[in-house]
């Protein structure tokens, strides 16, 4: 369990470093997926399976998305100056993505998951595997923090509100 928090540790930590040092905007959105991923690896060797799916779902899987699209949407076609846009360096990290792909679908085929310590361990007890901690994180979001719940709602619509009228002073149009 120690190597798997290190690991994971370890990467999350490498995907901070590339984050701070990455010069270009999709590098920096995917090295950002790739820290907000590990701290959900990291949740769930702590045990916080409805933290982990929530960072996933809603960091991972909204927030980020929404950052690609912006990047999208405010990046200007590449220039030509004489050069061909598709380069030999495009090639060779399409071939580089084909073999580490097919080194990790090598790796999962090939790995016998049934005779796994941990996964026996865990049939054993079965402790591991029936537990969740959603039933009391959502009784406790309904009883004990409902008021810092809402306050939360309340800031993300406030947030909507504003990137809706900023947008709509820089569109000089009336969206509501």
């Amino acid at each position: 369990m120690t190597f798997f928090f290190y690991l994971f540790a370890t990467l999350t930590l490498l995907m901070t470093l590339l984050l701070l040092l990455s010069k270009k905007l999709i590098h920096l959105a995917f090295s950002f997926l790739g820290v907000l991923l590990g701290i959900a690896a990291l949740f769930v060797l702590a045990g916080a399976d409805f933290l982990a799916v929530a960072q996933i779902l809603v960091y991972a899987g909204g927030v980020l998305v929404l950052i690609i699209i912006g990047i999208m949407l405010t990046q200007t076609a590449p220039k030509e100056n004489g050069q061909n846009i598709t380069s030999h360096s495009n090639i060779i990290s399409a071939v580089l993505v084909l073999v580490l792909f097919s080194m990790l679908v090598y790796a999962f085929i090939s790995q016998p998951f049934e005779q796994q310590t941990w996964i026996q361990n865990a049939q054993i007890q079965q402790k591991t595997l029936q537990t969740s901690t959603l039933p009391s994180t959502g009784i406790l979001l309904m009883t004990q923090y409902l008021l810092p719940f809402e306050l939360t709602a309340i800031l993300l619509l406030v947030a909507i509100a504003g990137a809706i009228t900023l947008l709509q002073y820089k569109n000089k149009s009336r969206i509501l």
